[in-house]
């Protein structure tokens, strides 16, 4: 899929962006010139990475620390980004779990669905097109 080119007042958002592939697209959109949106829980690597973008790009940077695996937490970013224009969406945050579904921990299952799957729906959601 092409990558729509940068808009001034557009921003792309990318989730899970503290760390691995999120923080890489990150780096990325930034270096193609596209003001980007950093979402993940962990605000002071987002907050280290919002400067290296903006001092190496010249490209506007907003960090949101949120955990996406609780829903009003998603249902306000959600909200905000209904009303802004966003050009790309990166659903890069995620868990995973492994063993035997009967010993692993049914709240971290929980969150992995929470994050996994509602707050990638939610998220795409509020930011596809209004026709």
């Amino acid at each position: 899929m092409p990558v729509p080119p940068p808009s001034e007042n557009a921003r792309a958002v990318v989730t899970g962006a503290s760390s691995g592939i999120g923080r890489e697209l990150a780096r990325a959109l930034a270096a193609r010139g596209h003001s980007v949106i950093l979402v993940a829980r962990r605000g002071e690597l987002l907050e280290e990475l919002a400067g290296e973008l903006r001092t190496s790009h010249q490209v506007a940077v907003e960090v949101r620390a949120v955990d996406l695996s609780d829903p009003t937490k998603v249902e306000v970013l959600a909200a905000e980004f209904a009303g802004r224009e966003i050009s790309i969406l990166c659903n890069n945050a995620g868990i995973a779990t492994f063993g035997p579904v009967a010993e692993l921990d049914a709240a971290y299952e929980k969150a992995q669905v929470l994050l996994n799957v509602n707050a990638v729906h939610d998220l795409t959601l509020a930011v596809l097109p209004r026709w």
